[in-house]
């Protein structure tokens, strides 16, 4: 195998890694995304959780 050839061949070698790796990269955003979701839905259920207390604190103390 020649010198070229064999560039040629790493190139395209390193040319398949960068398409997995950005393939991975993009799976690892979507799953970050999703975990963000999650994350910003289970703050808002802590979030009303907390104002449900609250107003149970208040009417248990009106009455």
């Amino acid at each position: 195998m020649s010198i070229e050839q064999m560039d040629a061949f790493e190139i395209e070698q390193l040319n398949r890694d960068a398409e997995k790796l950005t393939k991975n990269k993009e799976k690892l955003v979507k799953e970050i995304d999703k975990n963000n979701n999650k994350f910003n839905n289970l703050s808002l259920k802590i979030i009303d959780a907390e104002e449900y207390r609250q107003t149970l604190a208040f009417e248990k103390n009106e009455n």
